[in-house]
């Protein structure tokens, strides 16, 4: 599935007319306009594939993931409730998507020094798989938005203004979520024995 940047998102009044526009697409979509669905697509592709590949081992996992959450979002427009934002609705399958992948996918027990040499993903060298698949755990102990904000903050390495930007909200609203999300997530790894 190709992927495509979503555009700048300037200001508020901007993504609440993106908001408008997406809702309008979920109707047509559910229509059966096969256009607007190929838009919602090439929207969320980029958000959806950076969930997946936290949880896939593999790129071609990481697209069959995102088909998967596509066709299942695909078949349940018609539950979707068009007054509520678009986007938690859709994490929320994408979440539950990947859940279920790990869980049909769960490897062996894992022997200690296996794991300290294997890589989480691109940009992650060295990290164990053990710890890869608590911070997925711990982000999952999150709201969507707060694991939204903390993947491209944190793990894809976006600056507050390129992931408002890409979630079409504020900084300040990015920044807030941000430091809610932090402490929750530190807390979690503690509690697993993985921080001090």
């Amino acid at each position: 599935m190709a992927t495509v940047g979503l555009p700048p998102v300037e200001s508020y009044a901007e993504a609440n007319a993106k908001e408008e526009e997406v809702r309008r697409r979920v109707l047509e979509a559910r229509g059966g306009s096969a256009d607007a669905f190929e838009w919602l697509m090439q929207r969320y592709g980029p958000l959806v594939g950076s969930l997946a590949r936290g949880w896939a081992s593999s790129p071609t996992d990481t697209e069959d993931l995102c088909q998967e959450v596509f066709l299942k979002v695909f078949r349940a427009l018609d539950r979707y409730d068009a007054e509520r934002p678009f986007l938690p609705w859709l994490y929320e399958i994408a979440r539950n998507t990947c859940l279920d992948h790990a869980r049909r996918h769960r490897p062996p027990a894992l022997e200690l020094e296996a794991a300290a040499g294997s890589a989480a993903e691109p940009g992650e060298p060295g990290l164990p798989e053990e710890l890869r698949r608590a911070v997925a755990e711990g982000l999952e102990s999150l709201t969507p938005r707060e694991a939204l904000v903390v993947r491209l903050r944190a793990i894809e390495g976006h600056s507050h203004e390129e992931a408002a930007r890409r979630l079409g909200c504020s900084a300040e609203s990015v920044r807030s979520h941000w430091c809610r999300a932090l402490p929750k997530l530190r807390n979690f790894l503690r509690r697993g024995g993985w921080v001090d």
